[in-house]
């Protein structure tokens, strides 16, 4: 019943809407009619305040405690009255935002002269008042006003009065032939829309003016709150919905320099977190914890699976203390990730990006960007708490997800909401993919981690990111790991498997008035490029191709003291050879001399000596022989292969050397684009650099890299350096090569790269060189003694989209260099 007597409400308020310009409130009401009745609530007010206002002369009659409200037309005194009524809607307990629905004003008639005739009732455009007047009799004639009363001329005698004598109102809201005694009812969207501004806007409900016909004889009296009998006395109904809480969802932008989809929180990174003595001693109270130890305030911290990072307060055997930050979850998978230090760049929040908001239906149903909000309206923004927010609002209920529209130069960060997170998702679903606790990294030998899956299947991931299902069979060295091919993730899915095992869905089920968050990291996609060479001399540097031109000359009367007796050359270099960034259309005249020890050495009078290339024992005694030894044209190559090694040793991807148009004039410049290298598109991070040398060919610009750690601890031991007289090839009959270590003690290196400190009983008249190993190092470091003296490694940190310096890589072919006698020697 009560459904059904809502609906004829319902029915007769759209009936009254037709010339009602308030879309907003009918887009609601037709909304409404969408949802189910039982969502409405009903509530009856009574009227708060009540007076009739007396057309007189001297516009001084009143009827503030009168029992009734007349309105109409002339009596004795009066040519015509007038009612006001207010409820105060904001008094009734309806929450803030809702729907009005419906409205019902309903008076009773008591007294009624003149026949039928149209009540309508107005609202009311300023406040009036009611105090202690009371007409007596019928009350067709009014009493003397008292201060604060209504009346014809002030809305609050006698101080403020009304713009148009009668009243201040608006037009008719709703209208009701009256005639016989008894109980009346106004409707209709007027009475709707005056309730829904009264609501929305308590300032300005000034409640309704009552009118009559105002014709001669016609007055209706109605009975007033002060009428004695309350069942009589004015009523507003009204019929209300609450405002519906849509969904909020909304998330930050962030420049995740690491690329890892997890941003640590600047008071984190105050901390400088470390792992005390290399050890995070997980799980040592039982919580599957990890423990760091800060390096600014030296305090004990640990974080625990639900990626809570907590300050521990000391309690012995108990994981208390007070939460610092609450992370990601996928934190306490990768718990390096919050190791601090010095130098780590912060990951500042970023305005500007584009996001869409997209249905179950694959549409776009809202965008936005990320931008500044002033969270706590104070007129100024916070850049950690209030920059780089987007935020769709309102969100209806319903299953979402958001994405990102890209900017040029950058990518979106793995995560739970990035393009590759429904393939992960559903990876996971459908193999039941699970963390062991361990992840037995290179259990296989291909530098793999594994997972475990549904029954007893194993899965690894690759580290190029493909995962693989195990086959099951023995790994031995005649049988390497092998597997069926799943799906190829990527290098992301490698470096953080929890993106794997512990995949979200990214659809997200959105309910009415819950807020949703979901943050986005941007890197900047990082490029190694480098160019290969023929390291004929060798000595790990390139030869300049306008070497050949070199002309014997004399000394320079300013050169350097010593050196007048030295071979002097001269050669025209253009400027680019000396200069960063010089010109080749501009040529210099640059000056070189040979040293007794077959040094060259360049030199100039504002930048003195530079040491450019030491000539192995092996050349001729000839000075110009030297000379020509140390200046042999080095030529760019192609086709050679080039790998690139992650921090773990395990390679990611492999390319050729070619011609690369660098200048896209559409020629290739043999001297600048043969020879080029290039990765792209790479995750920021650590990586090596390492040629795959064809056979005959020995690298000499950079050590392999898994040498690297060893040549830089047998610097830092003995301090090696180069022979003041050269390298006294042969001396101990093993080809060997000579250097000193800081103390000037002797060591030597054999073709093969053995590494010797010199045994003096040894050597000359005494027989082959023996001594004491020190180093087993490859045959790169017996061709170039720099790699000893400057050890240098192909590791370089990534972090910015700005191409690195170009890490140029020379090789040696043996057979066509000064060690061609030596090559099976060195190839042994």
């Amino acid at each position: 019943m009560w459904g059904q007597a809502l609906s004829r409400r319902i029915n007769r308020r759209r009936a009254g809407l037709t010339n009602w310009t308030n879309r907003a409130v009918i887009s609601r009401l037709e909304s409404f009619e969408s949802r189910t009745l039982l969502a409405a609530v009903t509530v009856q007010l009574a009227a708060a305040r009540d007076n009739t206002i007396y057309n007189v002369p001297a516009g001084d009659q009143s009827n503030g405690t009168g029992q009734y409200i007349v309105t109409g037309g002339s009596s004795e005194t009066a040519s015509a009255h007038r009612g006001l009524v207010l409820f105060g809607v904001d008094g009734a307990g309806i929450p803030d935002g809702s729907t009005i629905l419906d409205a019902v004003l309903r008076m009773n008639l008591s007294q009624s002269i003149g026949g039928a005739a149209s009540v309508s009732v107005h609202r009311l455009l300023k406040s009036w008042g009611e105090s202690g007047s009371d007409a007596t009799g019928n009350e067709f004639e009014g009493a003397a006003a008292l201060a604060f009363d209504a009346t014809w001329l002030y809305s609050m005698f006698d101080g403020t009065v009304w713009s148009n004598p009668g009243g201040d109102f608006a037009g008719a809201s709703a209208s009701k032939s009256v005639d016989a005694l008894g109980t009346y009812e106004w409707t209709g969207g007027g009475l709707v829309g005056d309730v829904q501004q009264w609501l929305d806007s308590p300032g300005t409900d000034f409640g309704w003016l009552v009118r009559g016909a105002e014709t001669p004889g016609n007055i209706k009296a109605f009975d007033s709150r002060d009428s004695g009998n309350s069942a009589l006395s004015p009523v507003l109904e009204i019929t209300y919905e609450e405002p519906v809480l849509n969904a909020v969802f909304e998330g930050r932008k962030w420049h995740d320099r690491n690329a890892d989809g997890l941003r640590e929180h600047p008071v984190i990174s105050g901390l400088n977190l470390q792992f005390q003595n290399g050890r995070n001693f997980y799980n040592a109270y039982g919580g599957q914890e990890y423990w760091y130890r800060s390096a600014t305030d030296g305090g004990w911290y640990f974080l625990t699976p639900d990626g809570n990072l907590t300050r521990w307060d000391g309690r012995p055997g108990r994981l208390t203390g007070q939460i610092v930050q609450s992370l990601d979850p996928r934190t306490w998978y990768n718990p390096e990730t919050l190791i601090g230090s010095e130098t780590k760049a912060t990951e500042p929040w970023m305005n500007g990006f584009t996001f869409e908001l997209v249905n179950a239906s694959g549409v776009v149903v809202a965008n936005t960007s990320s931008r500044d909000i002033d969270l706590n309206r104070d007129g100024l923004i916070q850049e950690e708490a209030e920059r780089g927010w987007y935020r769709f609002d309102p969100v209806l209920p319903g299953d979402y997800t958001v994405r990102e529209v890209l900017t040029n130069g950058w990518v979106q960060s793995a995560s739970d909401s990035s393009p590759g997170a429904i393939q992960a998702y559903t990876l996971d679903v459908t193999h039941e993919l699970s963390f062991t606790g361990r992840l037995f990294e290179n259990f296989g030998g291909r530098g793999e981690r594994w997972l475990r899956g549904a029954g007893v299947a194993w899965f690894y991931v690759t580290p190029i990111g493909d995962l693989m299902r195990w086959n099951g069979t023995a790994v031995t060295a005649t049988a390497p790991l092998s597997g069926t091919w799943i799906a190829s993730p990527g290098i992301p899915y490698f470096r953080d498997v929890s993106l794997l095992h512990s995949a979200a869905n990214p659809v997200i089920p959105i309910n009415v008035g819950e807020v949703y968050r979901l943050d986005f990291g941007n890197y900047q996609p990082v490029t190694v490029t480098g160019r290969t060479w023929i390291d004929n001399n060798p000595d790990g540097r390139r030869n300049s191709p306008y070497y050949a031109s070199a002309v014997r000359t004399r000394p320079p009367d300013v050169g350097p003291p010593g050196t007048l007796n030295y071979p002097w050359y001269v050669v025209l270099l253009p400027e680019s050879e000396f200069v960063e960034n010089g010109s080749n259309d501009f040529f210099v005249q640059t000056f070189f001399y040979v040293t007794p020890a077959r040094q060259i050495f360049r030199w100039s009078p504002e930048g003195g000596s530079v040491l450019v290339t030491a000539v192995s024992g092996l050349s001729q005694e000839i000075i110009a022989a030297i000379f020509g030894t140390g200046f042999v044209p080095e030529p760019w190559v192609n086709d050679s292969s080039v790998e690139l090694l992650d921090d773990r040793g395990n390679v990611v991807a492999r390319t050729n050397s070619a011609d690369r148009d660098v200048n896209g004039n559409g020629e290739i410049s043999i001297e600048q684009e043969r020879g080029w290298y290039q990765f792209q598109g790479l995750l920021p991070g650590n990586y090596a650099i390492r040629s795959l040398q064809q056979p005959g060919t020995v690298q000499t610009s950079q050590s392999d890299n898994s040498l690297q750690p060893v040549s830089s601890r047998l610097q830092q031991e003995f301090g090696f350096k180069a022979a003041p007289l050269g390298d006294h090839y042969n001396f101990g009959a093993r080809h060997e090569r000579w250097f000193q270590g800081r103390n000037n003690q002797w060591f030597f290196i054999t073709p093969t790269g053995t590494v010797f400190e010199w045994n003096k009983n040894s050597g000359g008249n005494r027989g082959p060189a023996s001594g004491r190993q020190v180093a087993q190092l490859s045959a790169s470091f017996f061709l170039n003694l720099n790699l000893l003296f400057q050890p240098k490694s192909t590791a370089i940190t990534l972090a910015s989209r700005q191409d690195q310096k170009p890490l140029n890589l020379g090789s040696c072919k043996v057979v066509d260099s000064l060690f061609a006698s030596l090559a099976d020697e060195i190839f042994s």
